[in-house]
């Protein structure tokens, strides 16, 4: 017959074992959330989205405050599993509480939580992200002092703090545009226009522009039979004007202009 002391001992593991879950999936949720979407969101006035986003940019208070709960819970789910077996087995306790535990803990406090935060990252995100700055206010003292001390060993480690992740790369987009002409809402062409975009913006002016030696001009006094014929010999659809000096270049004349006075 199990006593009321056992009964809520196991019950204690349960809720652990459950808050475990919490922190695991919270932690996997948080990090794959779409970082564009909950900013689209927190610009509609969603306070929940407006977190997320603001602690994206700095995770490492969110990411110190799960961890520390997981940590907590784990380790008390453990002492309470190892009491209650070595008072039933005696010194092998220890070795079943140890292999209940990792396989519980490993099965029902990491895998399955973080599977389930995975493909439900942003909803769930939502939904846990007001419990999440409760708890990191909460656990403020904890959480700081650990941050102070991650930001140390990672300066002796030579790692700088404040080195920003572009919001989006190149070859997200890009990858983005693949997925849609995949799934058709994108035309392959609009995605080659793009694909072109990225391409120009990495070449040079020079490699765009007319030298001015071998720029074709005109200047103002030319009739406009004259200016006709520059424009067929040199195959451009306009040609700059100059008046007094070369580089007084005072405007354009089209092609298209010029044959309405033919």
């Amino acid at each position: 017959m199990i006593d009321l002391i056992t009964l809520i001992e196991i019950l204690s593991v349960i809720i652990l074992i459950g808050l475990s879950a919490f922190f695991s999936s919270s932690e996997t949720a948080f990090i794959s959330a779409n970082r564009i979407k909950m900013l689209h969101l927190a610009e509609k006035g969603d306070k929940n989205a407006n977190i997320i986003h603001k602690e994206l940019q700095h995770p490492e208070k969110f990411i110190t405050t799960i961890l520390v709960g997981n940590n907590i819970v784990n380790v008390t789910a453990s002492v309470l599993v190892t009491a209650l077996t070595l008072n039933y087995f005696g010194n092998m306790g220890i070795a079943i509480a140890t292999g209940v535990m990792t396989v519980v803990i490993l099965v029902f406090g990491e895998i399955v939580p973080k599977t389930f935060a995975t493909r439900h990252a942003d909803t769930y995100s939502l939904k846990i992200a007001g419990l999440l700055e409760l708890l990191t206010r909460i656990l403020y003292p904890v959480v700081f002092i650990f941050t102070q001390i991650t930001r140390i060993v990672l300066r002796i480690l030579g790692v700088k703090e404040k080195i920003k992740n572009p919001f989006i790369t190149e070859d997200q987009i890009k990858l983005l545009l693949k997925v849609g002409v995949e799934e058709g809402v994108f035309k392959r062409h609009e995605q080659d226009y793009i694909h072109k975009v990225f391409e120009f913006t990495d070449e040079k002016a020079k490699t765009a522009m007319t030298y001015k030696a071998d720029m074709v001009t005109v200047e103002n006094t030319i009739t406009l039979d004259t200016a006709l014929e520059k424009i067929n010999e040199s195959g451009h659809s306009r040609l700059p004007v100059w008046k007094d000096d070369f580089d007084n270049i005072i405007g354009m004349i089209y092609a298209k202009d010029l044959l309405k006075y033919r």
